[in-house]
């Protein structure tokens, strides 16, 4: 008879322009332990981020810095949860008001929907969905994620060749999004709002279930890199047009290590009153090497694609 289990950790993995960051974490009741962190840098032209085209330009760079965090983490071989970044990743709802019963027809019919208009061959993506719930016409929604089949599979090699075993592969904002979602209401109306150094993401809920979804690259939107506040007012916009007649007055703030300057201003120029800030301590512990709420921000995408 086993009378004291040990703690269960995994550790996950963030792929983003430059560097690499990974967490070792166990898993507590109310969230997350954040054990080991380590943010690393990846030398210069080992990555060019990209949908269409293979990202790792040099593999033994790579590898030998996610070796370089995976040893500094203590990982031991196993499941290791990826994320990946946004510009890999394309996400998007879809609304079906009928669905077929059979697994393989609601792939078909998702993937012929979601590629129709790409200019890209439907044969080379990676597609998977999530059920969302439904609207309120009753219309089944999906959150489904695409992905280029040779993007995929050259993060899965070089990743495999080092003794891991990659699991999840999801965008960064997906990741940090799944560790707030319980924090959101599942009754009335309310948005997702996630700022961080390279991207914002926008998401709009009613009754819990999704009616907009949009990451867009920090600037993307009006040509500077200098400020979030003219991105954030048109993400608004754009999603106050794509819901006519909903009133979204509660907005639920994720703030990636990013200070945005006025940011309650704006939003109740935009009508929004009620603003939460995301507090990633209220979902991770620190171990000793952190100390603060900037920090702990830094690995909620890795905490949740641990345990994917």
């Amino acid at each position: 008879m086993k009378l004291f289990k040990g703690k269960k950790t995994a550790v996950g993995m963030e792929i983003f322009d430059g560097g690499l960051r990974l967490g070792l974490f166990s898993r507590k009741n109310s969230g997350y332990c954040l054990e080991k962190g380590v943010t690393l840098s990846l030398p210069e032209e080992a990555l060019n981020i990209s949908f269409k085209t293979q990202n790792i330009q040099d593999p033994e760079a790579f590898k030998k810095t996610v070796k370089k965090g995976l040893n500094l983490c203590r990982f031991k071989g196993g499941r290791l949860g990826i994320c990946l970044p946004h510009e890999t990743v394309k996400l998007t709802i879809q609304c079906f008001q009928e669905l077929p019963e059979d697994i393989p027809e609601i792939d078909a019919l998702v993937r012929w929907s979601v590629t129709r208009n790409l200019a890209f061959p439907a044969q080379d993506m990676a597609i998977s969905w999530t059920s969302m719930g439904r609207d309120a016409k009753r219309g089944q929604v999906l959150l489904v994620a695409m992905m280029s089949q040779l993007v995929l599979a050259q993060y899965r090699k070089e990743i495999q060749s080092i003794g891991a075993v990659p699991m999840g592969f999801s965008p960064t904002v997906m990741n940090r999004f799944n560790l707030y979602v319980s924090a959101l209401p599942v009754t009335g109306s309310c948005l997702y709002l996630a700022l961080s150094k390279w991207v914002v993401t926008l998401a709009g809920f009613i009754e819990g279930v999704p009616l907009f979804f949009k990451t867009f690259r920090k600037g993307f939107l009006h040509g500077g890199m200098d400020r979030h506040g003219r991105d954030i007012s048109l993400m608004l916009d754009h999603c106050f047009m794509s819901c006519p007649g909903i009133l979204f007055s509660r907005v639920f703030v994720d703030l990636h290590g990013v200070k945005v300057k006025n940011l309650e201003a704006l939003l109740r120029e935009k009508g929004i009153g009620h603003v939460t800030i995301l507090n990633p301590l209220d979902f991770i512990d620190l171990g000793g090497q952190f100390f603060d709420t900037d920090e702990a921000s830094l690995f909620t995408a890795t905490a949740t694609a641990a345990f994917v």
